[in-house]
């Protein structure tokens, strides 16, 4: 092995990746430790092979090699040979107290493992936005990376190999039948893959080695759908699972906190299938796509303008959040390989079409054959030096920061970056800022501002808590006396009133034996409902009152005032007062009758279930006495009605402890929750503002710097893309927040941020303002509209233009310049005139007329 030195290497040869590979685990990822070998001759981390045994038993499946997937047994022999070679190895690496990154070691294995530093800046977040905010914010999730193209196009080879994992099915036959979402995890230590279906987890999770990961994955796709199909006689024809998803979690201290989503490949043909691939890519885009990055890969060699991914960006406006990846250039043959040239312009553009700011990349899909027993992290890694070498021998002029893997994960963390700050984070502070306003007009429904606010304690779960113990104590302590006032009113008149109708029947003609029998019955199942309706009565009323009763006040001193050191213990106790909760009170009662309904159902269907048995036929509880020698024949009917009664009165019982004693706590815990906590919203807002660097959310639009007059300041506005000045001297901007804001310059050469409006439509672009009327005319390309305000921000007006960029006014008409080439005037009442230039400016911009009338286009 090449002498290697704090991880670095020095004159590496081409087996370097493999014998760092092979020491190892196959399961976990990371460098045996522990090491032994399994019944399948292949060396494991003690706790990877392990947790794979343990995994398949709860799946009630059988022991098999995490390699080769065929039976063997759990018999495992320390290697001590390998441990050795670890500990050698690892100490000429490893500098002293720090832990060896083995992608580091994988010298030129460029993936998404380096963006590990720009994507820690979401970790501490990550946890609040997956439990308690997800939740608050319908769902919103951090941002995460999407990849879409058409079917064999590459799309999970480059997956895999941004990865360095083999986890998602690949090769020419084996095609993503579902979304495959993987969440990768920066955590201290490695962590065998786990499995699972989608989000409600109907099975799994389960553990899945990250070096053969694909298999499993390949082999529950074709189980979905193979069940999808037999589900529907055949008849199931996409060979999709359209509302089923693969979950693989990956935790490892190498891996960026991100997740990655392979969504399935597009189809031309047949129709069917074309129909449905593009429903499922859709649908994931209106689900997730504003919190979503995507990947569009392209065949090298085919045209963008003929690729059904790119038509779903143009589409989508995806444009501004796209790495567009052109695939197995390797494959190209010399005069493809000039067609892709022509197709990477220098501006950023591809056959015209333009993914700005982040462009194309090319790849290399070639597969490297490492042998039958070969490791899949080697062929990653030998498969990125092939790379490499390929960009550099075969497509020399091709710029480098445009061809292979390294240049990827470089635009990957560019468009991180400029999602994050600038669509991401400021919508989800714009959302914690709306859920913080929920919050608080959830809470005044609750009745929360009815508590002093020196009394309110300031952590809101506190709060919640204290609810949840008061009306918890209330009903304990009423239950006490209610169920006395139960068994006194409500169970012992039924149970006088069942002993008295249940009588025997003494000597009854045989004919009208069972008529009467059946009519006792009928009259003590009426006993009975009576009783369920007084038992319902009486729980909802009894708990009403005690918990609509007011808490006790201090007590004062003879003069009538509360002395000062009961005041101040009154104010700083802990003890809550639910009466001051009115709507959380009533929320709780509705509770409580909902889980009275159920019950009165259960004592009412358990009090049949005792009447039918003892009124049936051969009822154990009755016995019987025929007399046929007299004339007419008799029947005495004797029953066991003390039975009877205590049965009914079980149901009674049981049902008063364990709905009411011992479900309804539960219940009310949970409406406890409905009390909002915007402080901890409040805080996920800062920690976010901090994360972009901003003070407050004022300043995500508009971020405003020093302007020395005369000198060479300026107003610093995120994506500002047109500016005018109002006839008070005011300066209109339009931005990439879908605004105008509106700047005043002050006497000591600041410009301050006054106001700012929006129209109903987004990506304003030119502006232009009428002096004499106090008008504002505003491009706004996203909505192909032209919008009218006054001065004032007040919107008026709105007239259609198509793809409008730059706007100026001459002459009482409008001039606007148009995406499609034109020059289009319009009245200012919004009724186009003429269209001049028609297609021959290219690509056309900013705007102005002289007074002359002539035209001056930016292209």
């Amino acid at each position: 092995m090449s002498d290697m030195r704090t991880g670095v290497f020095f004159e590496r040869g081409m087996g370097d990746e493999v014998e760092i590979v092979h020491l190892t685990c196959p399961i976990l990822c990371d460098f045996f430790e522990d090491p032994v070998t399994a019944e399948d001759n292949f060396t494991y981390s003690r706790k990877g092979i392990e947790d794979w045994f343990q995994s398949l038993r709860e799946r009630g499946a059988e022991i098999t090699s995490p390699f080769t997937r065929a039976r063997m047994g759990t018999k495992l022999v320390p290697d001590e040979k390998k441990a050795t070679q670890v500990k050698e190895f690892l100490m000429t690496v490893q500098n002293p107290g720090a832990k060896v990154n083995l992608m580091d070691l994988l010298g030129g294995s460029a993936s998404i493992h380096d963006l590990r530093g720009i994507f820690s800046v979401l970790d501490p977040l990550r946890d609040l936005l997956a439990s308690e905010l997800g939740a608050t914010l319908r769902g919103w999730q951090p941002p995460q990376l999407v990849m879409i193209g058409q079917e064999s196009s590459g799309k999970s080879t480059v997956l895999e190999r941004l990865a360095m994992m083999a986890i998602f099915p690949r090769g020419d036959e084996i095609c993503t039948r579902m979304p495959v979402h993987v969440r990768l995890r920066n955590v201290e230590q490695c962590q065998a893959a786990t499995n699972k279906r989608d989000n409600i987890t109907e099975e799994g999770p389960y553990i899945i080695p990250t070096e053969t990961g694909a298999i499993d994955v390949r082999e529950k796709m074709q189980e979905i759908v193979s069940k999808e199909d037999a589900a529907q006689n055949g008849h199931h024809q996409s060979g999709l699972a359209m509302d089923r998803v693969i979950i693989i979690k990956v935790s490892s201290p190498y891996v960026p906190s991100i997740d990655l989503i392979d969504l399935p490949g597009l189809v031309a043909s047949p129709a069917a299938n074309k129909e449905s691939t593009m429903q499922l890519v859709k649908e994931h885009i209106k689900d997730h796509g504003e919190y979503s990055m995507y990947l569009a890969t392209v065949k090298a060699g085919d045209s963008p303008n003929t690729s059904a991914a790119m038509e779903i960006v143009q589409s989508h406006k995806l444009q501004s959040k796209t790495v567009g990846v052109f695939t197995m250039c390797d494959e190209l043959v010399p005069r493809t390989q000039q067609i892709l040239m022509r197709h990477m312009e220098p501006n950023g553009k591809v056959d015209g079409m333009s993914l700005e700011p982040h462009g194309w990349v090319c790849v290399m899909n070639e597969y490297v054959d490492v042998g039958e027993n070969g490791r899949n992290l080697a062929r990653l890694s030998l498969q990125a030096r092939n790379e490499s070498d390929f960009f550099s021998e075969r497509l020399q002029t091709l710029q480098e920061d445009r061809s292979g893997c390294a240049s990827l994960v470089s635009r990957l963390q560019g468009l991180f970056v400029e999602f994050l700050r600038k669509d991401w984070g400021p919508k989800t502070v714009q959302m914690l800022k709306q859920a913080s306003e929920d919050a608080q007009l959830e809470n005044v429904r609750m009745g929360v501002p009815a508590f002093p606010a020196t009394e309110i304690p300031k952590n809101v779960a506190t709060v919640r808590r204290l609810a949840a113990q008061d009306a918890t104590r209330r009903i304990q302590e009423a239950s006490t006396v209610l169920m006395q006032k139960c068994a006194t009113d409500v169970l012992s008149p039924l149970k006088d009133a069942v002993l008295n109708l249940a009588q025997p029947l003494q000597d009854v003609p045989l004919t009208a034996v069972h008529a009467q029998w059946k009519e006792q019955q009928v009259h003590v199942e009426a006993e009975v409902q009576k009783a369920v309706d007084l038992w319902d009565k009486h729980w909802l009323e009894g708990l009403k009152m005690a918990l609509e009763a007011r808490t006790p006040g201090p007590k004062v001193d003879k003069s009538g005032r509360v002395p000062d050191w009961q005041r101040s213990k009154r104010i700083n106790s802990p003890k809550f007062e639910l009466d001051r909760f009115p709507a959380l009170v009533e929320a709780i009662l509705d509770e409580l009758q909902r889980l009275l309904q159920p019950a009165k159902k259960y004592i009412a269907d358990a009090a049949q279930a005792c009447t039918d048995k003892y009124y049936g036929e051969l009822s154990p509880w009755v016995e019987l006495k025929s007399n046929l020698t007299c004339n007419p024949a008799t029947c005495t009917v004797i029953g066991q009605k003390t039975l009877l009664v205590e049965h009914i009165l079980w149901g009674f019982i049981k049902v008063s402890t364990s709905t009411l004693l011992e479900d309804l706590p539960g219940k009310i815990s949970d409406l406890c929750e409905s009390i909002r906590d915007e402080a901890w919203v409040e805080n996920a807002k800062e920690q976010i503002l901090h994360l972009l660097g901003v003070e407050s959310v004022e300043e995500l639009k508009f971020v405003k710097t020093r302007v020395v007059p005369g000198g060479a300041g300026q107003i610093t506005v995120p994506s500002v893309y047109g500016v005018a000045v109002g006839p008070n001297g005011e300066i209109f901007a339009t931005d990439g927040n879908d605004c105008v804001a509106v700047f005043r310059r002050d006497s000591e050469g600041s410009h301050e941020l006054v106001r700012s409006f929006e129209g109903e439509t987004v990506e304003p672009r030119g502006i232009a303002i009428d002096y004499e009327e106090e008008i504002i005319y505003v491009a706004y390309s996203g909505s192909d509209s032209i919008s009218v305000f006054g001065i004032d921000g007040e919107h008026r007006n709105e007239f259609e233009a198509n793809g409008p960029w730059g706007i100026a006014l001459h002459d009482n008409r409008i001039f606007v310049s148009q995406t499609s080439g034109d020059i289009v005037v319009f009245s200012k009442l919004g009724v186009q005139e003429q269209s001049i230039l028609s297609g021959q400016v290219v690509d056309p911009r900013g705007i102005a007329v002289d007074s002359d009338g002539t035209i001056y286009v930016a292209s």
